[in-house]
């Protein structure tokens, strides 16, 4: 059993240490030109999120960019609430271009069908997708434009955190997101695209009519992101690209329980088994077995109290990793944090991840109150 844990310990090590040296590869963009070029249409679907919005259109009012270079397309999918109203009452005098538009649902995914439906009325040729539980900073769409004038790529990938650090199930997001941000930055930082936030994705509007858009994954409810990143990526390697830029950052609203939070990571987990990268797969498997090991370890304190030194080292290390791969990814961003929530968050990380990862394989899953099937 000792020697089976150390194996599993050393596989999640590797993916660590991959990781790390990736996110290091990864240069920050700082530099670009000064022109505001690009015309952006910002693709935004909603459902039910009135207590939301209004932090959402007040960032996008205060965009600093030229009002004549981008519209903002906002997609009701079936809301019962107020949200619509808001979005009106909210932008109507402003000089903002803007439409609210009504879902028409083909597919599985109402997301895809969202974002798809939108792309009809478009008048831009760079889109950008963003949710209704974000705020956007306001020099956002300059950082973008000059990247994409700097790197001419055909897709932007920019990074997503969640604010808030008021309570224990604040802090655990915050820092679960940061862990994502880190997977996604060391996989680009080897030019190997592991994963992507639909909440910060810019494209090209004609790349992603090239690729077919959704075509091919309009049955699974999830991964209008992911998806889409593996399809223009086969196409264009070269031409995907993460924006590492601090006032890139979008901030996304915590859910405010573990339940929700359960929730929430079992639908975006639902998709890593249809993804076609292996390279994806097998990093994902690996995470997986460094969490089941620390669960391992705990049970055979129990079972075999003699070997404790032991057990608790295996648990010590694995933890330690953990600790300091999320303090090295808060400094990359430049992030204040709660020492107590970051101790508390690694704690438990191995426990909701392993039951996340095993929930999501019973093939359902409930969202935004509709249930979805993988």
């Amino acid at each position: 059993m000792m020697l089976f844990l150390y194996i599993l310990l050393g596989i999640y090590t590797l993916a660590m240490v991959w990781l790390v040296a990736g996110v290091s590869k990864l240069k920050a963009f700082s530099e670009g030109p000064n022109g505001k070029n690009t015309s952006f249409s910002i693709i935004i679907p909603f459902r039910n999120e009135a207590a939301n919005l209004p932090e959402l259109l007040a960032s996008l009012k205060a965009l600093d960019y030229p009002k004549n270079q981008f519209e903002i397309l906002l997609v009701n999918d079936g809301s019962t609430d107020t949200s619509v109203s808001i979005i009106e009452e909210a932008l109507k005098e402003t000089h903002l271009q803007y439409a609210v538009l009504e879902n028409k649902r083909y597919s599985s995914s109402p997301k895809k069908d969202a974002i798809t439906e939108a792309l009809k009325k478009v008048q831009h040729p760079w889109i950008i997708t963003t949710d209704a539980d974000c705020k956007v900073p306001k020099d956002w769409l300059t950082v973008i434009d000059k990247f994409r004038s700097a790197k001419n790529p055909k897709m932007i990938c920019g990074p997503v955190i969640f604010e808030n650090q008021l309570n224990l199930v604040e802090q655990y997001q915050f820092w679960d997101g940061l862990s994502l941000q880190w997977a996604t930055m060391g996989g680009f930082g080897w030019k190997k695209p592991l994963l992507c936030n639909g909440a910060n994705l810019a494209f090209e509007k004609d790349c992603f009519f090239e690729v077919n858009g959704y075509e091919g994954n309009n049955h699974l409810a999830t991964g209008d992101d992911l998806f889409l990143m593996e399809k223009v990526y086969a196409l264009y390697p070269k031409k995907v690209l993460y924006l590492k830029n601090n006032q890139a950052i979008v901030y996304s609203k915590p859910v405010q329980s573990f339940s929700e939070i359960v929730s929430q990571r079992t639908r975006w987990a639902s998709k890593t088994t249809q993804l076609k990268s292996p390279l994806t797969k097998a990093l994902a498997l690996g995470i997986f077995l460094g969490n089941f090991m620390v669960i391992e370890a705990f049970l055979c304190i129990f079972i075999y109290p003699m070997q404790l030194p032991h057990f608790g080292l295996l648990i010590l290390l694995k933890y330690g990793l953990d600790f300091f791969s999320l303090l090295f990814t808060a400094q990359v961003f430049q992030k204040k944090y709660a020492l107590g929530g970051l101790l508390f968050s690694v704690f438990i990380y191995p426990f909701l991840h392993c039951w996340i990862f095993i929930h999501c394989w019973k093939g359902s899953y409930t969202w935004k109150g509709r249930n979805f099937k993988k």
